[in-house]
């Protein structure tokens, strides 16, 4: 029969006798499961919850590294048995002992056993000054209130920062999207610059072409006639001065007629020899010279030294403190006044015309003003140069084509590069990882300072780390943007920076920046704890993550 403890009793009652029902009690009150009541175990002095169970005060005691087994009364009566002192944790006995501080209403803490008794309060609650002179108050429940305050107050910050932060994730997948959409339409347009500059450039190409031929057959042209003008110009000087040189008029020039011109003496000594003829002149100055080989030849050498009788007047009536430099006469057969009907009288004529002609020539001359195309000529005795004929209507014409074509083809090719730039600048942008949510994308190249006592450091992120002199200076570059440092539970805890400028003789300098929760982008501080490696503290409200409940800090140990 199945043990009635688990029927009804009303049930029981009807179908037993009085008998049976006083045997039902009696097996049910066997059945009856008797809870015994735990006894409260009371832990000794300066042990931990979490360690009440170690120490059972009907057990002897084993040290909790095995080193002793002790009986319970052993324990802190302030004799050191165990080696790791867990034996004496509420007394000073053990040198490397602790004393647990339950601080109820605070946060438990361990000291270490020395500090037991030692007449200062350790423990907000006293526990550890049980048996010293010692005058504290407990204060856990007023530093665990002002604990809990702070908490909060920490905890509306990481909230504020953390919606921050939203928003930062908000603007930047927006700027991205807007980045990634500018992007896809500028390297559309710039194929289609691409090929509008290739045209261009056909069209420039065709129309330089006939621009240059017109232009060099004008420079041809032009250049021909400065020839034949400086030969004629030659020519003439050539033919007025050989009638002054030929002193005899026999129609050749000796080198003996030219000893007698003062303007040859090389060292002024009055005398002019052979040898100083060669040093002038070479070997033609030796030789004897026809008017047309003296034209062709020797005319060429030395007409920047030769002086015409009508200029060295003129320097006679410019400077009368000097007097003529001496002339050796004419020999006596010759009659170089009247002429000998040799020409020599017309040539003279010739030579005093030679400034009129001059100035015929600079009229002649006279035209628009030079460009990259124009040719000077040799300089005339005045020191005026010529300047290129204006261009004919067709040739002008010409070039306004090409210039044209120019122009459209530079301003293609400037939009070009420009467009380049901007997808450069742009890619950028899908190359760096600015978080899962796009949350740095706004920082991206946004430079905060910090100031210290010698110098002022610039740190620009995803770009470069620098600092200069308060006193003054240039900026020294502690290195360029590198990678994200960050650890698996925080992947923006830490970024690098590398690639600085070399130090006198040691490495190239680098950085490296611990990024906090704050509620405003600043750089709080800056370093050098090994030489030429810098570190930084920067706080951003983009690495502000989602807040937790502050825990309980108000708690009562048993």
């Amino acid at each position: 029969m199945a043990a009635p403890c688990y029927v009804e009793m009303s049930r029981c009652c009807v179908y037993l006798s009085k008998f049976a029902l006083y045997l039902l009690v009696l097996l049910c009150l066997l059945c009856v499961k008797h809870t015994v009541e735990t006894p409260h175990v009371v832990r000794p002095r300066g042990v931990p919850l979490s360690k009440a169970s170690l120490y059972d005060p009907e057990k002897n005691f084993g040290c909790l590294d095995g080193s002793n087994v002790i009986p319970f009364h052993f324990v802190n009566d302030d004799y050191c048995d165990c080696a790791d002192g867990s034996d004496e944790p509420g007394t000073s006995a053990c040198p490397h002992g602790f004393f647990h501080c339950t601080n109820a209403g605070y946060i438990p803490k361990f000291i270490p056993s020395s500090r037991v008794n030692d007449g200062i309060c350790d423990c907000c609650d006293l526990s550890d000054e049980y048996d010293s002179p010692a005058r504290c108050i407990n204060d856990c429940k007023e530093l665990g209130g002002h604990r809990i305050r702070e908490q909060k107050e920490k905890l509306e910050q990481i909230q504020k920062g953390f919606e921050t932060r939203q928003l930062l994730a908000k603007e930047g997948t927006e700027k991205k999207k807007e980045h990634e959409e500018k992007l896809e339409q500028l390297q559309q347009e710039l194929q289609e610059l691409e090929v509008k500059k290739r045209e261009l450039e056909v069209v420039k190409k065709a129309a330089e072409e006939p621009e240059k031929q017109a232009k060099e057959a004008h420079e041809k042209n032009w250049q021909e006639q400065k020839k034949q003008k400086a030969d004629a110009l030659n020519k003439a000087g050539a033919e007025a001065a050989f009638p002054v040189l030929d002193v005899d008029g026999d129609g050749i020039i000796t080198p003996e007629e030219l000893m007698v011109r003062t303007e040859f003496d090389m060292n002024d000594d009055g005398v002019i020899t052979e040898e100083e003829l060669k040093t002038r002149f070479g070997d033609e100055g030796l030789m004897d010279w026809d008017l047309e080989t003296f034209t062709e030849t020797m005319w060429y050498k030395l007409k920047y030294i030769y002086q015409h009788p009508k200029d060295e007047e003129a320097e006679v009536a410019d400077d009368n403190d000097k007097e003529p430099e001496p002339f050796s006469p004419p020999s006596p057969s010759v009659d170089v006044t009247e002429g000998d009907g040799d020409g020599s009288e017309h040539a003279l004529d010739e030579e005093e015309d030679e400034d009129d002609d001059d100035d015929d020539d600079d009229d002649f001359l006279e035209g628009e003003d030079d460009d990259e195309d124009a040719g000077d000529m040799d300089d005339d005795k005045d020191g005026a140069k010529d300047k290129m004929p204006e261009y004919e209507t067709e040739t002008k014409r010409l070039i306004q084509v090409a210039n044209d074509a120019r122009n459209a083809y530079e301003e293609a090719q400037q939009q070009h590069q420009t467009m380049a730039d901007e997808i450069k600048n742009l890619e950028r942008y899908t190359k760096n990882y600015y978080g899962q949510e796009n949350e740095f994308l706004q920082l991206d190249k946004q430079c905060f300072e910090y100031t210290e006592r010698e110098y002022i450091y610039k740190l620009c992120l995803y770009d470069k780390v620098s600092q200069r002199p308060k006193a003054g200076g240039g900026e020294t570059s502690l290195g360029v943007w590198d990678k994200w440092l960050g650890t698996e539970d925080n992947e923006f805890d830490q970024m690098s920076f590398s690639d600085g400028v070399q130090c006198w003789n040691g490495p190239k300098r680098s950085a490296k920046v611990m990024v906090t929760c704050g509620l405003e982008n600043q750089l709080l501080s800056a370093s050098e704890p090994n030489r030429c490696e810098y570190l930084f503290t920067f706080t951003t409200p983009a690495v502000c993550t989602i807040p937790t409940r502050t825990p309980d800090l108000l708690h009562d140990e048993l």
